[in-house]
């Protein structure tokens, strides 16, 4: 994911590390460089749910209502100050 965040092991030195997104801290275009493949424009109102395959992953992006978006190819941005990380082995946040 763009940001430059570098994943190595979990705090005690071994073992994989989950990362964690939240769906509203994703950017839509505006300088993303992470392909994004939108499968479903989910319409809420206010705002819009995109479903659809980050690296072979489900993924969902939220964002505002004026946001034009539509199936197919995009970009995202996630900024690396938004991202969570786990110790995938305990669920404990790193």
């Amino acid at each position: 994911i763009n940001g430059g965040t570098s994943l190595g092991p979990a705090s005690n030195g071994d073992g994989p590390v989950t990362l964690g997104v939240r769906p509203e801290d994703v950017v839509l275009g505006q300088g993303g460089e992470t392909p994004f493949d939108i499968e479903i424009v989910e319409e809420l109102g206010a705002h819009r749910l995109l479903h659809g395959k980050l690296g072979g992953q489900a993924f969902t992006v939220h964002v505002a209502k004026e946001t034009e978006a539509q199936a197919g190819p995009a970009q995202i941005l996630v900024r690396s100050e938004t991202l969570h990380m786990f110790d995938t082995s305990t669920g404990k946040a790193l």
